[in-house]
């Protein structure tokens, strides 16, 4: 009577030990994975840069500047080799060459480690073209390696000349939101 428990027991525990350490298997497997990979973050914004001037307590101010800052948030090095903007989803690309920044390129980005770069916006502006029908663009930065991981940012909207029709719309939408202001306690 006793050997059908026994037998009962020690299978039960084979299976689970089986599934525990398939389980341990599994997990150490993927943590593995996941350390073997890149993981990089870019943020491309639309930003005012400040810095000491010296002799006065003023900073100087340059406006209007496209900022990328780029973080490693891997366990992996990272070789920033080239940086570039994708406009649209269908229209292309601009690399850009030489671009200034915080360090040159190539660099090696190490783990918990970040870069920026920047460029002016109205000289960005000015290199792409505007889309025949619309007067918005979306952009979006990216950054490669020498392997070619590729990684991108999120997409900003770049306003190109604004018309009459875009001007009023902007101005009566500016209007409803300080009346929905006023109204709500």
């Amino acid at each position: 009577m006793f050997d059908k428990y026994i037998v009962l027991i020690s299978a039960v525990t084979g299976l689970v030990g089986t599934a525990a350490g398939a389980t341990i298997s599994y997990l150490s497997l993927r943590h593995t994975f996941k350390r073997d990979k890149f993981k990089i973050r870019i943020k491309l914004q639309q930003s005012l840069l400040a810095w000491p001037q010296p002799g006065t307590t003023k900073p100087k101010i340059q406006e209007d500047m496209l900022t990328y800052n780029i973080a490693n948030i891997g366990y992996k090095e990272f070789t920033v080799v080239s940086l570039g903007l994708e406009l649209g989803k269908r229209t292309g690309g601009l690399f850009i060459n030489d671009p200034i920044g915080t360090v040159k390129t190539p660099y090696v980005l190490k783990p918990d480690e970040t870069c920026a770069f920047w460029g002016e916006y109205k000289s960005i502006k000015g290199k792409i073209a505007k889309p025949k029908f619309h007067n918005k663009l979306k952009i979006r930065a990216y950054t490669s390696d020498y392997l070619g991981n590729v990684f991108r940012s999120n997409w900003i909207t770049v306003s190109f000349k604004e018309s009459k029709l875009d001007k009023i719309k902007v101005y009566l939408k500016t209007l409803a939101n300080n009346a929905i202001k006023l109204i709500q306690p």
